[in-house]
């Protein structure tokens, strides 16, 4: 459950060479390891057909929050790393080897996380981040420096559509897709606080960070469904896509 680096890097050279071998295609998730994106950036170099995809508490925290009297609250799967990690997936996102952030997100409470009373096996691993992933993104990337807004698009809409088959409706800004659109403020920052988040989590590993990026009005299929920061959106809206595996044959 600790999964040091060497564990994640043996884990991915694994799949890698099968994929290599046997020509199936490969899609790495959560991956939280320098030594990972090295193995697949090689990988794709040899013309292995391997993803990648990274989450964003990857490319903002590190192992040090464990030393903090909540730290039994960041426990996730994979773990947090050391800030060479962090700074290696950036690089990896910026070259290309990374091709997809995500969440993972987990909205387990407080008092959920607190069930562990001193046995690390025993606290639910992963952490909330929906709500959180653009303008983490945005800030700790776009902002920062480390990424273009373009690129922050396609790592959080154009490529998991194409990969996962459901563009050209998804992914894409275009006659005949979708209206799916999120509007930001680019600069007003909000500090990120559980009570006036949308979330069943009473804590977010991002509290208390000043952040720009939150979607001030968010339409899907044509319909507003965030406005002025709030949800205004119907429930049961929500359609099933079938997705296929058109775009990992790509």
């Amino acid at each position: 459950m600790t999964r040091p680096n060497f564990i994640e890097a043996e884990a991915i050279q694994r799949v890698v060479q099968w994929s290599e071998a046997t020509g199936g295609r490969l899609y790495i998730v959560h991956m939280s390891t320098g030594e990972g994106a090295d193995i697949v950036k090689a990988a794709q170099a040899r013309g292995v057909p391997v993803v990648a995809e990274t989450c964003a508490q990857y490319l903002v925290l590190d192992d040090s929050v464990f030393a903090r009297e909540d730290g039994h609250l960041f426990a996730c799967c994979p773990q947090l790393k050391k800030p060479k990690d962090v700074q290696r997936l950036w690089e990896g996102l910026k070259s290309g080897e990374v091709s997809v952030i995500s969440t993972d997100t987990c909205t387990f409470s407080r008092e959920q996380k607190a069930m562990w009373k001193g046995d690390w096996t025993k606290i639910p691993m992963g952490m909330p981040g929906l709500e959180t992933l653009l303008p983490v993104t945005y800030t700790e990337g776009v902002l920062a420096g480390r990424i273009t807004l373009e690129e922050m698009s396609q790592k959080l809409s154009t490529n998991p559509a194409k990969l996962m088959g459901l563009a050209p409706r998804k992914g894409a800004i275009q006659i005949g897709a979708d209206a799916d659109l999120a509007i930001i403020h680019p600069t007003k920052r909000i500090k990120v606080d559980p009570k006036t988040m949308e979330t069943n989590a009473d804590w977010s590993p991002f509290e208390g960070m000043d952040l720009a990026g939150f979607s001030r009005t968010t339409l899907s299929r044509g319909d507003v469904i965030v406005d002025d920061y709030k949800v205004v959106g119907k429930e049961g809206r929500g359609k099933w896509l079938a997705r296929t595996s058109a775009g990992m044959k790509q």
